[in-house]
């Protein structure tokens, strides 16, 4: 007979919580700003060994580096006998995707007008299509709750 063990991996990752508390930061220096409590901050990320260079685009991402993330979640499906647990890998992902949505709106703020417009419209295009957000997200996701309600019944 084989033997299992489940050890917990997931932490709270430091480029997260980091991450997380530059916003807090904006957040309250836009609150200042607004209520002439002080002056207008912009948002700057943790730099995670990143200069802060905008035309650094490939470095940018070191500030967002979702790579602890990565590791806990190989860590927590890498061996069947000694897994780690399905939070762990709701954490991770959570964490990851938060600095990956960051990441992008960062990158989006100051990117040129050119590139906002293709941006924009390849935004809109996954919107309108068949099996896109609006049609098979919203739509579809209705239409699933609904004929579930009906075979309920």
């Amino acid at each position: 007979m084989s033997e299992f063990t489940v050890v917990s991996v997931a932490e709270v990752r430091n480029q997260f919580r980091q991450s997380v508390e530059a916003l807090v930061a904006s957040a309250k220096g836009e609150w200042e700003s607004a209520t002439n409590k002080g002056p207008a901050k912009n948002y700057e990320p943790a730099l995670n060994g990143w200069s802060g260079d905008l035309f650094d685009l490939e470095g940018m991402s070191k500030a967002f580096s979702r790579e602890e993330n990565k590791v806990d979640m190989q860590k927590a499906i890498a061996d069947a006998r000694k897994s780690g647990t399905v939070g762990d890998l709701i954490a991770s992902v959570k964490q990851g995707d938060y600095l990956a949505v960051q990441e992008r709106a960062f990158r989006l703020k100051h990117c040129g007008r050119v590139r906002a417009t293709v941006h924009a419209g390849a935004r809109m295009y996954g919107h309108q299509h068949k099996a896109g957000l609006l049609n098979k997200g919203v739509i579809g996701e209705v239409e699933d709750i609904v004929r579930k309600a009906k075979n309920f019944a």
